[in-house]
Formats: structure tokens, C-alpha cells, sequence
């Protein structure tokens, strides 16, 4: 059996658990109805019911059984779609991640009355609410559904309520034994929201400059070794114990040229900027930290030292954690909202979350948009990913760009085809850029390539990355809070 073949399960079994407890786990799988939960513990669970479709069949077979009476009391327990509950926030929580999954709490004016209109006439035809699942459809599929199903008779409408509730109930089974998985591979699915960016803008671009120079591995930082990664030496093999000259004046040309030349290119077109910088390199270089805050840049904190933290002890990364803070607050006068730290570690997502002073955290890849993290921590985290991809990086890994026009026509496709996304549904575009990097001459003529380029559109937003958190945080809050 391959892996694409392995039955999803839960991670702790069903089996397991007392008739209360199963009850309490399962109850809520139909809708105000944990009888059929009831019923399935006494008819006997085993090692079998650890398989989500195998549970399911269990507890259909409940629901097959029960009385015409019961199974039209459960009908009648759902709630309309887009109807006075959702509007009013008296939604159970499956039902209320449901419908708007299927984008039901989107729905224009427009919609809404059209929602309200079949919803009264199909509880008039068929005296129950119209029961349709709803994941992974929209409200335009919805609607459709409500339109094809309003001619059956009342017969056949019963029966397809009965098919959709189980229907429910499995995916229900489903995004519980999901929510044991610590990995979100659903997001936004086909539905994601209306990002509603300032002026209407279909895109909001966002630059960040890395700034890291004085902070990589060397010796003279205490390190073993001198640093190996993301510079012109590509391929470059760390020298234990000793300093590497050409590696460290690689880096010294970041803060020293580099770092500068991308000050000049963005002050002279206004365009906001946010730097990830690295508290042991801002505090090594005050004369950059002081433009960068002429120039009203969002300085986040890309933690104490730029190192992989991926092995690193968990005690060692919360103490760089707060050395990261308590060093930028003092070499800025504000202690950093942003946080991306890059070579992460497994506990870096909780460790932030714990922390709770961060406004986002930008270490994910995993979106086009911001979106609220609740699987590292209770507490919801704002991330708003960055990119590895529309990145100056790859002109220091393999495979990666060799030559300007490379860069600029990436960053010319992605732009374009955000920008029309953007029309129906807008969204955020990530550029990565390292003052070492495109900080050189010949790469640098790209960059303002790039910049000269999306300045002939209409309806675009470049934005620090603080802005866009703001922005999301107040339209789109965490369910939570």
C-alpha cells in the first residue's frame, strides 16, 4: 500500500475511550444531536473505528436506524445557509468553519437576500431547512444546488438530507483527525477571503531587506566556523576555527555599499520598505539604523543571530528570543511587532506565540495572504508569509538566477499574474532581497527594472509588512479574539 493509499486515522483511538468520553469528542459530528455518537459507543467500538471512514460508516449506520421521528429532528436541528443564525453569530462552530469555508459570511446584500428568498421557499415546500455540504463548494455552487433541488418532491428531498448529513459527519471526522495532524495543507482552499486592501488595490507588494551583515557565523562571534550560506561563494564549505577573509568581506559589502544603494532606490520613489534585521547587525551598524528610520522603514526583528536554529537547544533559541528583543528595542527605541527568524526550528511557532507581542510572524511560505495559526499555540498567531521564491537568494543558491534579467522577468511574471488573481479576489506579493546581494551594481539595474514596472499600474499597494498585519488584523480578526 502506498502512502497516497493510507486510510486517514485518528491518532488516538476511538477504542480507547470511555462511553462519556467518546461522547464528548464525538457529539458534535451531527448537528446538535450527540445521540448518534451514544448509540454508536454502545454498539461497539474497536481498533477498526480508528479509521476515520471506518467511524463514519459506523455512525451512518446509527442514523439508517433511528426513527422517522428522530431523523427529522435531526434534519430540523441544522441551520439555514447565509441565513438569521450565521448573520447573527448563533452558528455551532463546525457549522460556523462550514459556511465560511464556503465563503456564506462574503455573500453581498445581493446574495444574501437571494439566500434568505430560497431558504424560506424551501422550508415552506419541504417544512426543513435545505441541508447541502458545503465544504469545498462556493456560494455561487450553493446557490445552484438550492435552485436544482427546489422542484424534487418531498420524498426525495428527505432522503438527500439524510445523504448530506452523513456527508457532513465525514467531513467533520475528517478535519477533526486533521486537527490531531499539526500541519494546516487546507488554508483558504478555494475561497479566500476578500483581502479588501486600502483604496481597492487588487495587490499590495511588499519589499523586505534583510539585514544580517555582522550577525553570520564567525569566529569572532563565537561561532566553530565561518559562514557558508548566501553569498557569491556558492557552494562555499564553512572553515572551522578560523576566519574566512573573502566570506567575511562579502558580508561587509552588504552594510558597507550595499545596503546604502538600496537606501538611494527606495527613498527616491517613497516606497515603504520593511527590514528583517538581525538585532547583532543592527547594533553593529547605528548609521544604517538611523536611515532606516528617516526613511520611516518597518524594522522587524530576524532575531538575534543569523544562524539555522533547526538543532539548536530550545532553552538557547527562548534566550536569543528575548537578547533579539531586548537588543533591537535598545538600538531602535522600540521593541520589534514583525518577527521572521529564516532558519527556524521546530519550537520557533510556539515560542513566538508564547512570547505575545508580536503583531505577525513572517516565518511561512504557506499562503498569498496573511492568515490566523492556532495549530503551534492556543493563542492565534497573524502570520503573513514571506517567499523564498520572488527572492535574491537564488542568485547565491544553485539553479538559482544568473544574471539580472532573470531576476526581473520572475518577478515580472509573478507580479502579473497576482495582479490578475487580483481582480476578483486580491492578493499579496513577497520580494526578498539581501543587501550583499542585489546590493550589487548588476543586479541592482534589475530591481529598478522591477520597481519602474509595476509603477505604470493602477491599484497597487506597496506596504510594510506591519501595515498589511494592521490591515488584517482589523478586517479579518482571529475568530478568537
Amino acid at each position: 500500500m502506498t502512502s497516497c493509499d493510507t486510510p486517514q486515522r485518528f491518532s488516538d483511538a476511538p477504542a480507547t475511550l470511555t462511553r462519556d468520553e467518546f461522547v464528548e469528542r464525538f457529539g458534535s459530528i451531527y448537528e446538535h444531536s450527540p445521540w448518534v455518537a451514544d448509540r454508536t459507543w454502545q454498539r461497539g467500538i474497536d481498533d477498526d473505528h480508528s479509521v476515520v471512514l471506518k467511524l463514519a460508516e459506523a455512525m451512518a449506520q446509527v442514523l439508517d436506524e433511528a426513527t422517522p421521528e428522530e431523523k427529522l429532528q435531526l434534519i430540523r436541528a441544522h441551520p439555514d445557509l447565509a441565513g438569521k443564525a450565521a448573520l447573527q453569530g448563533e452558528l455551532t462552530e463546525d457549522s460556523t468553519d462550514e459556511q465560511s469555508s464556503a465563503g456564506l459570511d462574503q455573500c453581498t446584500d445581493e446574495e444574501l437576500a437571494r439566500f434568505q428568498q430560497l431558504n424560506d421557499a424551501y422550508r415552506e415546500k419541504f417544512s426543513m431547512p435545505f441541508i447541502m455540504a458545503v465544504r469545498g463548494s462556493n456560494r455561487h455552487q450553493i446557490l445552484a444546488g438550492f435552485e436544482e433541488r427546489l422542484p424534487n418532491d418531498s420524498a426525495v428531498e428527505l432522503e438527500r438530507a439524510l445523504t448530506e448529513i452523513n456527508r457532513i459527519a465525514l467531513f467533520r471526522l475528517m478535519s477533526l483527525a486533521d486537527s490531531e495532524y499539526p500541519r494546516d495543507l487546507v488554508g483558504y482552499a478555494n475561497n479566500p477571503p476578500a483581502a479588501d486592501w486600502p483604496g481597492g488595490a487588487r495587490i499590495a507588494v511588499q519589499f523586505v531587506i534583510n539585514y544580517e551583515e555582522g550577525s553570520e557565523n564567525c569566529i569572532l562571534h563565537g561561532d566553530p566556523a565561518s559562514e557558508a550560506f548566501l553569498s557569491e561563494i556558492v557552494g562555499a564549505q564553512a572553515h572551522s576555527g578560523v576566519r574566512h577573509m573573502n566570506m567575511e568581506s562579502i558580508y561587509e559589502y552588504g552594510s558597507r555599499v550595499g545596503f546604502w544603494r538600496l537606501h538611494r532606490l527606495f527613498s527616491e520613489r517613497n516606497l515603504a520598505v520593511t527590514v528583517f534585521g538581525v538585532a547583532m547587525a543592527l547594533e553593529r551598524n547605528p548609521a544604517a539604523v538611523a536611515a532606516m528610520q528617516a526613511a520611516d522603514w518597518e524594522i522587524a526583528s530576524h532575531g538575534y543571530r543569523w544562524i539555522d536554529y533547526q538543532f539548536v537547544d530550545e532553552s538557547v533559541e527562548r534566550e536569543h528570543l528575548q537578547l533579539a528583543i531586548e537588543t533591537h528595542t535598545r538600538v531602535t527605541g522600540q521593541r520589534p511587532t514583525g518577527w521572521y527568524l529564516g532558519r527556524c526550528s521546530p519550537n520557533t511557532h510556539r515560542l513566538i506565540a508564547e512570547e505575545g507581542g508580536f503583531v505577525y510572524n513572517a516565518d511561512s511560505y504557506a499562503d498569498d495572504l496573511p492568515f490566523w495559526d492556532t495549530i503551534h499555540n492556543n493563542r492565534p498567531q497573524l502570520i503573513v508569509p514571506y517567499t523564498l521564491d520572488a527572492n535574491d537568494m537564488r542568485f547565491a543558491s544553485p539553479q538559482g538566477f544568473n544574471a539580472g534579467d532573470q531576476f526581473f522577468n520572475y518577478l515580472k511574471d509573478s507580479f502579473d499574474v497576482l495582479y490578475a488573481e487580483g481582480a476578483h479576489t486580491p492578493r499579496m506579493m513577497s520580494i526578498g532581497l539581501h543587501c550583499r546581494l542585489v546590493g550589487r551594481p548588476g543586479r541592482l539595474a534589475a530591481l529598478t527594472r522591477f520597481l519602474d514596472y509595476i509603477d505604470g499600474f493602477d491599484n497597487v499597494w506597496v506596504a510594510r509588512r506591519i501595515d498589511i498585519a494592521r490591515h488584517w488584523r482589523t478586517h479579518h480578526p482571529a475568530q478568537a479574539d
